[in-house]
């Protein structure tokens, strides 16, 4: 039997990355947001700024890094739930800055990507 089921061990880690953001100067906002169809795993706020984040751990790259599970289907669903949220708190998405971060967590390092989706 498991000690850890996969859902507590993600939020570890979402936990963790959290705090790695609040000591770059991000505040938090929400911890998994879901709608049908979409999560977002942390909200938080970098100046004006609203960061949607996705955390990725991998124990081992033998299967590719956790950056590899983030194709354009997981983007999609990520930005049609941002939207969502954004319409739910009463906020224009057209006035407000907003972007999409990973923080990938392997081992001991943890790497931060800022702004990952990029329209055109």
């Amino acid at each position: 039997m498991r000690l850890f089921s996969s859902r507590h061990k993600g939020q570890a880690y979402e936990a963790q990355a959290e705090q790695y953001l609040r000591r770059q100067g991000l505040v938090a906002c929400q911890r998994n947001f879901q709608i049908r169809g979409g999560e977002i795993d942390l909200i938080m706020r970098d100046g004006d700024t609203w960061v949607f984040i996705e955390v990725k751990y991998r124990q081992s790259e033998q299967y590719g890094s956790g950056l590899d599970a983030i194709d354009h289907r997981k983007l999609k669903r990520l930005k049609r739930t941002a939207l969502f949220w954004l319409k739910q708190q009463n906020i224009n998405s057209h006035m407000a800055a907003f972007r999409f971060d990973v923080v990938y967590i392997f081992g001991n390092t943890t790497e931060w990507l800022k702004n990952i989706l990029e329209e055109g």
